[in-house]
């Protein structure tokens, strides 16, 4: 009888040690899921969110091979807001600045085309997920690239560390996504 006994409390014990296991899986489990699907993918800062005034256009913090870092708000002469980040996308580095599209790119006939033969002397363009990147080089900037995304309402600069070719342009502009300022 005593063997029964024995038995029965190793049985059970047994039973309540599977089932603690079993209930602290699941409930971690059920953690990691809602981690994963609420994450945060925004790579702003939050501090600087909650004084950004627009949404821009950034490559989100899950991006696989681009990583975006050294997030800054600042404002230009006419108190609009821009915001510039760096990018690190294969070996290169590339510079991005935006704000929002001054009025004069919808009220004034040609004005896009002007900034961008005037301003930016375009020599192609390359077509992405989110809209046409125009690469050309600022009459400042010794000749170095440039690339233009004028979507969304917003005015997108980006300036490599070197020359990149076509299909990394499309790369980056493929990997944009719209957040919310706050």
């Amino acid at each position: 009888m005593n063997i029964i006994n024995k038995r029965t409390i190793q049985s059970a014990v047994l039973r309540r040690t599977i089932m603690i296991i079993a209930i602290t899986t699941i409930g971690i489990g059920i953690i990691f899921v809602v981690l994963w699907v609420f994450k945060d993918t925004n790579p702003i800062p939050k501090d600087l969110r909650t004084n950004l005034s627009f949404s821009p256009l950034v490559i989100p913090l899950d991006s696989i091979q681009i990583n975006s870092r050294d997030y800054e708000l600042s404002k230009a002469e006419d108190g609009a807001q821009i915001l510039s980040y760096n990018l690190e996308v294969k070996n290169y580095e590339v510079i991005v600045s935006e704000y929002v599209q001054p009025p004069e790119f919808t009220d004034i006939t040609g004005y896009r085309d002007r900034f961008l033969t005037n301003v930016i002397a375009q020599h192609a363009t390359v077509q992405t997920a989110n809209g046409t990147i125009y690469l050309g080089t600022l009459s400042q900037s010794n000749g170095e690239q440039i690339g233009v995304m004028i979507e969304k309402g917003l005015m997108v600069f980006m300036r490599p560390s070197a020359e990149l070719d076509e299909m990394t342009w499309r790369f980056i502009g493929d990997r944009f996504v719209i957040v919310k300022g706050t």
